[in-house]
């Protein structure tokens, strides 16, 4: 049975703000019987609250790779387009409405069909080859970009006696899917920050001033996406 004492406490708890408050407040249960112990919580933390959405999308960094990106896919269009094109002039001459079409069963019809057969070929490696560089190429400058950021959090909390920094995107209700909602909903950790704690155009001003160091220039500007 649990106790009368540990019922009011918990009912105390509740009253005054919520399950919140029983981060500190641990139940552990032995038996039947239930056992209070309150966590010692330490009086200087000093904490922040950081968008990390918002936080990306103000880095000169991001811009930068995201221009990179979008140059590296402008180029992949642009050499696809050429061999598909290549591929259909090789094509041509086995089309039967073709007035120059070559005739079925000759030697250079036989050539011209082991032709189109290896540039398809080359056209579907080059697809998939390209397609999955790219992929591993914004991966990778997506990893290196959350370790800056995560380096960046780090200097800036320590250089500003911050004990802990807490992420507090916003949710996204502009999906489609319902299951999207409700995997943002379960992956939430902050409810609610007060704004005084939030450090993320702080953090986003000493990144890009760190940056334009080290990249020896000002500022990139986003570029359009490939066929804009």
């Amino acid at each position: 049975m649990v106790s009368t004492l540990v019922k009011k406490s918990f009912t105390k708890i509740i009253a005054a703000g919520g399950i919140g408050l029983l981060a500190g407040f641990v139940l552990f249960r032995s038996g039947d019987s239930f056992v209070t112990a309150q966590q010692a919580t330490p009086s200087s933390i000093t904490i922040a609250a950081l968008n990390l959405n918002m936080l990306v999308s103000q880095l000169d960094e991001h811009t930068a790779d995201d221009n990179t990106m979008k140059q590296k896919i402008a180029d992949y269009q642009s050499q696809l387009a050429g061999k598909k094109t290549d591929l259909q002039n090789l094509q041509a001459p086995l089309d039967p409405s073709n007035t120059l079409a070559l005739k079925p069963g000759t030697q250079e019809y036989e050539d011209q069909e082991n032709k189109v057969l290896e540039a398809s070929m080359a056209l579907q490696t080059f697809d998939n080859f390209t397609q999955e560089e790219l992929r591993l190429d914004q991966l990778e400058e997506e990893e290196d970009l959350y370790r800056h950021i995560n380096a960046a959090v780090a200097q800036y909390a320590q250089s500003h006696n911050i004990s802990l920094v807490l992420i507090t995107d916003d949710i996204n209700y502009q999906v489609s899917q319902e299951q999207d909602l409700i995997t943002q909903i379960a992956s939430r950790k902050v409810m609610y920050a007060d704004s005084s704690l939030d450090i993320t155009n702080a953090l986003a001003q000493q990144m890009n001033s760190d940056y334009e160091r080290a990249s020896g220039g000002p500022a990139p500007t986003p570029a359009p996406m490939p066929g804009q």
